[in-house]
C-alpha cells in the first residue's frame, strides 16, 4: 500500500494535481478527514473558487448519473427527461451528507449530479469539488424565488454560481397522535422514558447532533466543546430508547405506528397523507429546529456536465418543480411552481413566526472534527 502520509504531503504541497491525488488517496484508503487536507494543496495549483465555467462538448450521452437522496425525485420527472432529451437518468442515493462527500472524493468522475445540502455545498466549494455552472444553460433559474437566488453557501460572487436549489425543508418530529397520550412539542419529548424502544432518530451526524444541542438551548453549530461535549452525553442516554438510526424509512415507521420519529417535513408529510391528519401530525420543536436547502449541482469531474445542465434546467421549469414536490411533499424554491400546489401542500409551508426558530447548518470548517469524533463516540457507545 503506498505511504498515507506521503500522498498527504504531495497534497498539501501542490505537487499533484486533485485528480490524482483522490485517485491515490482512495485507493491507499485514506480517511475523509485527511483527503480533505491534501485537497487543499491540489486547489492551489487547480482551479480555485470563482473561475468561469469551463466548455463542454454538446454531445448527449444515453444516460447521466443522478446521486440523491432516497425517494427525492419522481419517476415522472426522470421519464419525462428521457422523453424530451432522449438520455436516460440513472439514481444512486445516499443517506447523509458525509457518505456523500466520502463516495465523491473516491469515485469524482462517477456523477453528473448530485444533491448536497447547504453547508456541504461550502465544504465542496472550498475544496474545488465543484463545477462551476453555465448558467446561460439554465434559463429556467429566472423561477426561482429571489431569496434562494443568492444563498450564503453559494451567493454567486463574481457572477459565478455553482448550484441551484432543489427542494427545501425542516427537521422536526412525526407523531402517531393515537399512539401518544400527551401533547410533544420539542425535542426533550424524545427523551421520555415511557417511549423506549419506540422512537426513531435520522442515521445523520449534523441533525442528530443539532438535536441533542437544541434540546439544551444550545446552537445545532456550537463551537463550544463543553456544549457538544453536554449534548453527545445525553445523545448516548437517549440511545437506550432508540429504536434505531434511519434517515430511509421515517414515512414507514410513522405508518407503522412508531410514536416518535425524527424525520424531515417531506417524510412525515408522506405519512399523514396516507394516515390522515387525525392520525399523524408534524411539529417543529420549540427549541428550535433545521431549515435546510437541497442543491443541485455538478462535481468537477462529471462525464456529462452538457446533459447535466439540461436536467438541472428542466427542474428549474414550474410544472416538473410541481410534480416534484407533490411526489416527495417537500417544499419549492421555485415562485412559479407555487400557485400548482395542492391545498395539502401549502398547508405545510412554515409560518414567518415558526420560521423565527429555524436554525440552518454551518459549515464549521476545522471544528467539524470534533462533530465527527462525538458522532462516532455515539456510534460506538
Amino acid at each position: 500500500m503506498e505511504d498515507l502520509r506521503g500522498i498527504i504531503e504531495e497534497g498539501e504541497a501542490g505537487r499533484i494535481d486533485r485528480r490524482a491525488f483522490l485517485a491515490r488517496a482512495a485507493g491507499a484508503g485514506l480517511a475523509l478527514p485527511a483527503i480533505l487536507a491534501g485537497l487543499e494543496g491540489c486547489v492551489r495549483r487547480s482551479s480555485a473558487p470563482g473561475t468561469a465555467p469551463a466548455p463542454m462538448s454538446t454531445q448527449l450521452p444515453d444516460t447521466i448519473n443522478l446521486y440523491n437522496w432516497s425517494v427525492y425525485s419522481s419517476p415522472a420527472m426522470k421519464d419525462d427527461f428521457e422523453r424530451i432529451y432522449g438520455v436516460a437518468v440513472r439514481e444512486t442515493f445516499f443517506d447523509d451528507n458525509e457518505s456523500m462527500l466520502a463516495q465523491l472524493t473516491a469515485n469524482p468522475a462517477a456523477y453528473d449530479v448530485i444533491v448536497p445540502s447547504d453547508y456541504m455545498v461550502s465544504i465542496m466549494r472550498r475544496h474545488s469539488l465543484l463545477r462551476p455552472l453555465d448558467m446561460s444553460l439554465i434559463p429556467e433559474f429566472k423561477n426561482v424565488m429571489n431569496d434562494f437566488q443568492a444563498l450564503p453557501f453559494d451567493p454567486g460572487a463574481g457572477g459565478v454560481k455553482y448550484t441551484v436549489p432543489y427542494q427545501w425543508g425542516t427537521t422536526g418530529i412525526g407523531v402517531r397522535l393515537d399512539k401518544v397520550g400527551t401533547p410533544i412539542r420539542g425535542w426533550a419529548d424524545l427523551w421520555r422514558p415511557e417511549f423506549q424502544g419506540r422512537i426513531s432518530m435520522l442515521n445523520d451526524e449534523r441533525e442528530v447532533l443539532g438535536a441533542g444541542l437544541m434540546k439544551n438551548g444550545f446552537s445545532e453549530n456550537s463551537t463550544k466543546q463543553s456544549e457538544l461535549d453536554e449534548a453527545t452525553a445525553d445523545l448516548i442516554t437517549q440511545k437506550a430508547l432508540v429504536k434505531h438510526y434511519d434517515s430511509a424509512n421515517m414515512t414507514t415507521s410513522l405508518v407503522d405506528g412508531l410514536p416518535l420519529v425524527h424525520t424531515w417535513d417531506g417524510a412525515a408529510k408522506l405519512a399523514i397523507s396516507q394516515l390522515g391528519e387525525d392520525v399523524c401530525t408534524y411539529l417543529l420543536p420549540a427549541e428550535g429546529f433545521t431549515m435546510w436547502v437541497d442543491n443541485l449541482a455538478i462535481p468537477k469531474d462529471a462525464p456529462n456536465p452538457y446533459a447535466a445542465h439540461l436536467f438541472i434546467n428542466f427542474a428549474c421549469e414550474p410544472r416538473i418543480a410541481a410534480e416534484l414536490v407533490a411526489f416527495t411533499k417537500y417544499q419549492t424554491p421555485n415562485a412559479a411552481a407555487v400557485p400548482m400546489l395542492s391545498r395539502f401542500q401549502r398547508r405545510w409551508i412554515p409560518t414567518r413566526a415558526q420560521l423565527a426558530r429555524r436554525q440552518i447548518i454551518d459549515d464549521l470548517g476545522p471544528f467539524s472534527t470534533a462533530y465527527d469524533a462525538a458522532w462516532e463516540k455515539l456510534r460506538s457507545s
